[in-house]
Formats: C-alpha cells, structure tokens, sequence
C-alpha cells in the first residue's frame, strides 16, 4: 500500500514539472514572438520618422497621416514592451516555485 502510494505521489509529482515545463515552453514562444514584433514595430517607427524628416516642409494632409501612424505605432511598442515585461515576471515566479519544490 504503503509503495502504491509514494507512486502515486511520484507520478503526481512528475504531471505538475512536465506541466510547468509545457507553461514555460509557451511563455518563451510568446516572448519571442512579442521580440519579433517589437523589431517589426521599431522598423515601423523608424521609417514613418523618416517619411517625416523627408517631407518636413510638406503641409498636406499626408504628414498627419503619418504623424498619427507614429504615434499609433509607439503606443502599440509600449504595449508590447508591458506585455514582455509581465512574461517575463512569469517566468521568474515560476523558476521561483520549481526552486521551492
């Protein structure tokens, strides 16, 4: 009985590391998909900057446009950023707690 039972407990065991190690997997492809966005945003940004620097002398409403886009832009960056931030505190917490077991 008493050998069924520490079995058991070490198959319980075993189900919670592979399910934090399967949490852990999803979250790093997440981050890097979050990265990979982020680069896509910054190459965003920066040539909307320079459609900017380009037609600084322009008045017309395509300026606006495109003033507006950047601003869009590094609010979505931001956004993104807040996002990496909170994963990567998960990450932490969760090597935190395997540490503790």
């Amino acid at each position: 009985m008493a050998a069924a039972n520490e079995s058991s407990e070490a198959q319980e065991a075993t189900w919670k590391e592979q399910a934090l190690l399967l949490r852990e997997k999803r979250i790093w492809r997440r981050l890097e998909m979050l990265h990979t966005i982020v680069e896509r945003t910054n190459g965003n940004i920066f040539e909307l900057k320079k459609h900017l620097q380009e037609h600084k002398d322009d008045s017309d409403e395509d300026e606006f446009d495109a003033e507006e886009l950047l601003v869009q832009e590094r609010s979505k960056r931001q956004r993104l950023m807040d996002q990496i931030e909170e994963l990567e505190h998960e990450v932490v917490a969760n090597v935190q707690h395997q540490q503790m077991l």
